[in-house]
């Protein structure tokens, strides 16, 4: 389900591409250090302008990965949400795209996924273009709002993943039957056959199946902040850093981190990211877990918001970092104290004003 993605960034204007295409027709020699050149060099990374590209005549299916990357021969709706970022708050029958580190190695997957379920995590459903007769009675397909595309939501492989996975929100379908179907599998009861998959559950679906869940699986386990584990396969990393009696200057130093964020892990008031307790366990030579979160649900949920999420990465672009490590490291950031903080809106509210700081500073470098 994933596809790997290249880094986002600027976007031409469509009088730059159609030039470009032009030039690309006439067979015209590009000098790489012109500006179309450098729209040219822009658009061998970028599969959302490749989309732009490429809409018209072409004849490509819609599968999941070149939905999700943004390669596929789009609706001018959808398209129009992938170059906007579009972005709400999550609800049952929207289609997202997922975008997160890759399990594997350096950049990032992706992925479409519909929504049948939103809270504090998102259930969400693999959503491809396999046709009904090689799909499963659990999948409904369903075409997307002011579009001719219909995907299939593998419901039964529904999976919850974290905020902070949510992309885009591509495209919206009914959420009646993606609900229903869920209901009805939660109860041990016949899903609706409306919009259902035909195929029998054989040896080769099952195996598809499995692909899809796994795929799925990478977004569940990405997360801004790590999760409590389970504390059976290793000691916990803070308490392994108070025992081989580093000084904040230490962590700082090894980790790559301020000394006064290193000082907040020791006293337990923020936590290290993943790759951080990767990095002190190589130094440590031992096997190291995260430990319970510091971070507020709320300040979390904040900073996670796909509404936040272009402006934290346009921030982290600017500076050269790593996007989703630049989010991880604002979860840990402190914010200014007030009488009523606690609540979710109190927690939106003051994330918000963080962010805005954030992009006024870098307004005022740039000026």
């Amino acid at each position: 389900m994933p596809t790997n993605m290249p880094p986002h960034g600027w976007h031409p204007a469509e009088y730059e591409l159609a030039d470009l295409q032009d030039a690309w027709d006439s067979h015209a020699d590009l000098d790489p250090h012109s500006e179309l050149g450098a729209v040219s060099a822009h658009v061998a990374e970028c599969p959302v302008c490749r989309a732009v590209l490429t809409r018209a005549g072409t004849e490509a299916l819609p599968t999941p990965e070149r939905v999700a990357a943004g390669t596929y021969a789009l609706d001018s709706n959808v398209l129009l949400a992938l170059v906007e970022h579009h972005t709400s708050r999550p609800a049952a029958g929207q289609v997202w795209r997922l975008r997160a580190p890759s399990p594997d190695g350096p950049g990032e997957v992706a992925g479409l996924v519909a929504v049948v379920d939103a809270g504090d995590d998102v259930l969400v459903a693999p959503f491809t273009s396999d046709a009904p007769e090689q799909s499963d009675m659990w999948v409904q397909h369903l075409q997307l709002a002011r579009t001719e595309i219909t995907l299939g939501a593998w419901v039964s492989l529904a999976t919850r993943v974290g905020l902070e996975s949510l992309d885009v929100h591509v495209a919206d379908v009914d959420p009646g039957p993606l609900v229903e179907t869920w209901r009805c599998l939660r109860r041990g009861e016949t899903p609706p056959t409306e919009n259902a998959g035909t195929r029998a559950l054989d040896a080769e679906l099952r195996s598809y199946r499995e692909q899809l869940r796994a795929g799925l699986g990478a977004f569940a386990a990405a997360r801004l902040v790590p999760q409590t584990q389970a504390a059976d396969e290793g000691i916990d990393a803070r308490t392994a850093i108070v025992q081989a009696n580093w000084a904040p200057s230490v962590l700082a130093r090894t980790v790559d981190t301020t000394p006064g964020r290193a000082r907040k892990i020791l006293q337990g008031l923020a936590d290290l990211t993943a790759p951080e307790i990767e990095t002190v366990a190589a130094e440590l030579g031992t096997t190291l877990i995260g430990g319970p979160s510091a971070v507020p649900g709320g300040k979390l949920r904040a900073v996670a918001t796909p509404m936040r999420r272009h402006r934290f990465e346009v921030l982290a672009e600017a500076q050269g970092l790593d996007g989703w490590l630049y989010r991880a490291e604002q979860c840990h950031f402190t914010l200014a104290a007030r009488a009523s903080k606690g609540t979710d809106s109190d927690w939106d509210e003051l994330v918000e004003q963080h962010l805005m700081r954030l992009e006024r500073d870098l307004l005022e470098v740039d000026g």
